[in-house]
């Protein structure tokens, strides 16, 4: 039989477990909230802005990566389970009230993220910074659109800009 000790110790390590972010993820105070901050990655800690919204009841990641001159874009959605729509390349159109580009992105099935590199100066970043709203479609509808507000965006990748080397 275990001591109440024994009993709490268990509980407070379930309840960090259950609030800790995903792996690669910055804690979000608020899902609709751009932050900055670097964030432990394989290659160790990288500046990230990133923003999340609810989908099915569960957290969908749009995270942009600093690589020095090279950006990395991480666009998480929530999958259905069965979903794995393979190694290869994916389209996607970023749209905001600035515009919209399509942008060819693969898919990564160890955490279901669609990823691609982009030179910082890419103009999806600037159209990024403007605008009260990105919406992410798939080009095939396989996976749902996806909406993420920008609102504090233009303050989160100039602090990037700044602090990315």
């Amino acid at each position: 039989m275990r001591t109440k000790l024994e009993l709490s110790t268990v509980l407070a390590a379930s309840l960090i477990m259950v609030s800790w972010p995903a792996p690669g993820h910055a804690a979000q105070p608020s899902c609709n909230v751009w932050q900055v901050a670097k964030v432990e990655r394989e290659e160790g800690k990288r500046w990230t802005a990133s923003v999340c919204a609810k989908s099915k009841g569960r957290d969908a990641f749009l995270e942009i990566v600093c690589y020095g001159d090279k950006w990395n874009i991480r666009y998480q959605p929530v999958l259905p389970d069965s979903h794995n729509p393979g190694d290869g390349m994916s389209d996607f159109v970023f749209k905001t009230s600035a515009g919209a580009r399509r942008v060819a992105l693969g898919f990564e099935g160890l955490d279901g993220a669609f990823a691609t590199d982009f030179d910082r100066r890419h103009p999806l970043f600037e159209m990024m910074m403007r605008g009260d709203r990105l919406s992410i479609r798939d080009t095939t509808a396989k996976v749902a659109m996806q909406s993420y507000t920008l609102s504090g965006s233009r303050k989160a990748l100039s602090k990037l800009m700044r602090n990315c080397r």
